[in-house]
């Protein structure tokens, strides 16, 4: 009895240490946060592209004018419902190719504070995510080596995100210069490699920009070490790959249009065989402060766990009782009324290991066609994956998986099968 209680006044206390009392600022700034996260998912749960072609650091010049000018066109969407900002993301799906490309010229910016952080952090995890096949063009600055540190945390950010895809990827990703009036192609290829070769040698002299980004803990240190010397390896790829390239800026309006100039970068860069598919997971990165912030907070805020719960109940019995209960009842009787038990056990597993196999199987197409046919409602389905996507997300962020294996819906109607098939087992 003591145990228990020990254990249940640990875990009260547990509880009591997140922050779960916010301002009336924070509540204000809490659900920005959540429009925005709503908005991007959206936006990716209803497009129909596949390949993504991602544009990370175009902050010289005009706003938008590399992927406006691969795509020859001056439409641009943007992933949320908002007033144009030049530090959010937007988009333009190319018409020739049904390629999105996906523009993020502040890719690597540390925000001024972390309701931008978790914005951006939240939209990068699902355009990672999402793709099924990727393609990205590092922006390098236009002065070159002389904006080395701004250039450096883009490529550092990058590879930190990829994690375990970096050698997926890594081949796909390709550095672009700007060409600008009066400046030779060869001038700007020279930099782009002096820029790899510097960064090749040494990126010693990040550690203090790292730092003071994401953090001086130990933990931080290693963490930071291991980001330059992949940031490296990306450098050696891209240089023993000549995976470089330029292109003229159009300036405003168009005065320094160089169409032989965009269909050569269109051969180059919407060939569909080259781009990568990840295998494995992506990471959640953002500032210190956004990390040591979610920490110390209640994310109950962010997340509705209740309506995850009720959802999950709801989906897997219309699952069960759409495909399986009157199957099993059919099966039970079955096993009833035959005599004999070698026959009924051979049953018995063909009928079981068959519906574990075809749940185990099941993809997000075949839970969202049962709850149509259960007639749950329209926003069931969606809302359900929305609160999971940010449920994993901020586990991620805290490095914790605790919870969101209690939502994993097809092992939850594995675990059903199997215990039916137990019973049924016992009954011979």
């Amino acid at each position: 009895m003591k145990i228990w209680i020990i254990i249940l006044a640990h875990s009260v206390l547990m509880a009591c240490a997140f922050r779960s009392v916010f301002s009336s600022k924070e509540k204000k700034n809490i659900s920005k946060v959540k429009r925005h996260m709503r908005g991007v998912f959206d936006f990716f749960d209803q497009t129909d592209q596949k390949e993504f072609l991602l544009i990370l650091g175009d902050t010289d010049g005009e706003s938008g004018e590399l992927s406006l000018f691969l795509t020859g066109t001056r439409n641009q969407t943007e992933l949320i419902p908002t007033k144009r900002r030049r530090d959010l993301p937007f988009s333009a799906v190319d018409n020739q190719t049904g390629v999105l490309i996906i523009d993020l010229p502040y890719f690597d910016t540390a925000f001024r504070n972390v309701y931008i952080d978790l914005m951006m952090a939240f939209t990068h995890k699902l355009i990672f995510e999402k793709a099924k096949a990727l393609r990205i063009l590092l922006v390098m600055p236009d002065k070159g080596k002389k904006d080395i540190i701004r250039f450096s945390k883009l490529a550092v950010k990058l590879v930190a995100i990829l994690d375990e895809n970096f050698t997926d990827i890594s081949s796909s990703i390709t550095l672009v210069g700007a060409i600008k009036p009066k400046t030779s192609k060869e001038k700007v290829m020279t930099m782009l490699k002096d820029v790899v070769e510097t960064l090749q040698d040494d990126m010693g002299f990040m550690i203090d920009t790292l730092n003071a980004t994401y953090g001086n803990k130990p933990e931080d240190d290693e963490w930071i070490q291991k980001k330059l010397w992949w940031t490296k390896e990306l450098m050696y790829t891209i240089d023993e790959e000549d995976l470089l390239a330029g292109f003229r800026r159009p300036g405003k309006n168009g005065t320094f249009w160089s169409e032989e100039n965009r269909k050569n970068l269109r051969k180059l860069f919407f060939k569909t065989d080259d781009f990568a598919t990840a295998h494995g997971s992506f990471e959640v990165i953002v500032d210190r402060k956004t990390k040591d912030y979610i920490s110390n907070i209640d994310t109950s805020v962010f997340v509705k766990r209740g309506v995850l719960r009720k959802y999950t109940q709801l989906i897997v019995s219309a699952v069960l009782d759409i495909e399986f209960s009157s199957e099993n009842a059919a099966h039970l009787d079955m096993l009833r009324s035959s005599e004999h038990k070698i026959n009924k056990r051979t049953q018995n597993y063909l009928f079981y290991d068959g519906y574990v196999s075809k749940f185990k199987n099941f993809d997000d197409k075949n839970l969202e066609d049962y709850c149509l046919k259960a007639e749950l409602g329209a926003n069931i389905w969606s809302t359900f994956k929305f609160e999971l996507e940010k449920l994993e997300f901020f586990e991620k962020l805290r490095g914790k998986y605790s919870t969101i294996r209690n939502y994993d819906l097809r092992n939850i109607l594995v675990n059903e099968v199997q215990k039916h098939w137990k019973l049924a087992s016992g009954s011979f």
